[in-house]
């Protein structure tokens, strides 16, 4: 059961739809030697008080750099000095849509340890990882930050993943 002989059409058989929609941030900050991620904590209907990294929706006509960015400042009052892609993907079956959710995962550097929450969260907290994976609810935010302390942290992150974002018109976010 389950499994499909070598060589049979799988045209017809049911299947689970992919969808790639939403877009995440874990952000840090340097703090006199030590580095410390930014955790929000949601309020409102969808998933009240779980604790989370930037994320949000790609709007139509969106790149999801755009959609990082925007939800960034939306979410925190801020922009990074820094945004890379992590080479990453978190994904997870999103039982309200009946699919599998696939969100690219970016890494951002602030300098200001102030934030403006929006409406969409009640409070925030600079935490190092191992405080992070306390308050994470989900395992792959729990791995996506350590893989971020371990490649963009401990080393040296490769250019190559860097993102100029400079050149955008950050107003319009």
């Amino acid at each position: 059961m389950g499994h499909i002989p070598a060589g049979e059409d799988r045209g017809d058989m049911p299947h689970i739809p992919l969808r790639s929609a939403v877009v995440c941030a874990y952000i840090f900050r340097r703090d006199a030697g030590a580095v410390r991620f930014l955790i929000l904590k949601r309020k409102g209907s969808y998933m009240p008080g779980v604790w989370q990294q930037v994320s949000g929706a790609i709007a139509k006509g969106e790149s999801p750099v755009d959609a990082i960015l925007r939800e960034i400042r939306e979410e925190t009052g801020n922009f990074p000095v820094t945004l890379y892609s992590a080479d990453m993907v978190e994904t997870f079956y999103e039982p309200t849509f009946n699919c599998i959710e696939m969100i690219p995962v970016f890494v951002a550097e602030f300098v200001r340890a102030e934030i403006a929450l929006s409406d969409e969260h009640s409070e925030y907290k600079w935490v190092t990882v191992p405080e992070a994976k306390e308050h994470f609810t989900f395992h792959q935010q729990k791995s996506s930050i350590e893989i971020i302390e371990r490649e963009f942290i401990l080393k040296k992150p490769p250019a190559e993943l860097r993102i100029d974002f400079r050149h955008r018109r950050l107003s319009d976010c």
